[in-house]
């Protein structure tokens, strides 16, 4: 679509097109066109709950009792048709030290619907390994289904 003019307002252009084959039953396609840029932001702000009886804020020790990370992934954005669904097609969350070395993938999901997911940080690397004392980064990355921006999000937190 190619579009001459400035958008007035901004709510979406929508409409339809109806292709009728020869000998067939009729098409009918529709079509809708945003103005403005487009939401990108298909990773919240991720939150981490550290267990019980552990320091306030993002540090923890490596134990059997984990934190926990919360992250909301995907989006529905309500139109004048119905619902827009963006889900995920990957997520990644890598672990990566103080001196910004990847340390390896910790979780990978694929074609992830939108809602909010949980995951248990043991403090252990991808191996299975303790972590050492310090400062660490969980980079999680989205990417979408759609042509787009992968949405990316930091959180730092502390082993002790």
């Amino acid at each position: 679509m190619r579009v001459t003019g400035e958008p007035v307002g901004t709510a979406p252009a929508e409409g339809a097109i109806v292709v009728q084959p020869i000998g067939g039953s009729p098409l009918r396609i529709p079509w809708a066109l945003r103005f403005g840029r487009a939401r990108s932001d298909l990773v919240g702000t991720p939150v981490l709950a550290v267990p019980r009886g552990e320091s306030a804020g993002h540090t923890f020790s490596p134990s059997d009792g984990p934190a926990f990370l919360y992250l909301r992934v995907g989006r529905v954005d309500t139109t004048s048709s119905g619902p827009a669904v963006h889900p995920l097609a990957r997520l990644d969350i890598e672990l990566w030290n103080d001196q910004d070395k990847d340390m390896g993938l910790l979780a990978r999901v694929r074609d992830v619907i939108p809602g909010q997911l949980q995951f248990a940080l043991t403090g252990r690397d991808p191996f299975g390994n303790k972590l050492a004392a310090g400062t660490y980064q969980l980079r999680i990355a989205g990417y979408p289904t759609e042509p787009g921006r992968v949405s990316r999000r930091a959180l730092t937190f502390t082993i002790k």
